[in-house]
């Protein structure tokens, strides 16, 4: 039995295309952030059991954001399992 994990064009994307990876049994889907600006830094979820749901891709692609700090903010889902999970901070 395993999961996939998906993926999208942009954040406003309601469609999937495409799987980004297959999970194992009991893995996770890792949401994780990333914001032009502040190099290094991101901020992460986790979603409980690997989704095979098109709501996941409202978290998937990446954005600009104007203003006085203009920036692009690019989210991707990934697969962990065990150690790999707690690299991110979570177990």
């Amino acid at each position: 039995y395993s999961s996939t994990c998906l993926k999208c064009t942009n954040l406003n994307d309601k469609t999937c295309e495409g799987v980004s990876e297959t999970c194992k049994d009991n893995s996770k889907c890792f949401v994780k952030s990333d914001r032009s600006d502040f190099p290094g830094e991101h901020s992460s979820a986790i979603v409980k059991g690997c989704v095979d749901d098109t709501i996941i891709c409202g978290y998937a692609g990446s954005l600009d954001i104007g203003g006085t700090n203009p920036a692009t903010i690019t989210t991707s889902i990934k697969c962990c399992d065990g150690d790999d999970c707690n690299s991110f901070g979570y177990d």
